[in-house]
């Protein structure tokens, strides 16, 4: 058995990581069918390069405006809501795919808010 190159080994912890107990909700009767879950891919693709695009334009914000924090809230809240979604979808590779990308999106939207706070200089242990 040949060893797994970097590509390899950072696809195969993330499905491990995407299948875990923790990441899958008990399936109902009837499952989700293909589509719901290729459009729930789309949109967590979308929220994720928003997210990231959203993070470095903050980084290099000097004044944040009211209108830009409440986007940074309510993305970070868009990401949960999402990654609950993401939860539903059946035990598949396409589900893993989605739960994957959704926890990466979920765990970079609150850094927005840390951003926000430090620079603010609301969260002193930052600094």
């Amino acid at each position: 058995m040949r060893p797994m190159n970097d590509i390899q080994t950072e696809r195969h912890e993330a499905l491990v990581r995407a299948t875990r107990p923790g990441m899958v909700q008990p399936q109902a009767a009837r499952l989700a069918p293909s589509g719901a879950s290729k459009r729930l891919y789309r949109e967590v693709k979308a929220a994720y390069s928003t997210t990231h695009s959203l993070l470095a334009e903050l980084s290099y914000e000097t004044h944040y405006t009211p209108k830009l924090i409440c986007y940074a809230v309510d993305n970070h809240c868009r990401a949960e809501a999402l990654l609950s979604q993401g939860r539903a979808l059946p035990r598949t590779f396409l589900g893993a795919r989605v739960r994957s990308a959704a926890l990466d999106n979920e765990s970079v939207a609150p850094e927005l808010l840390e951003v926000i706070a430090h620079t603010a200089n609301r969260a002193p242990e930052l600094n």
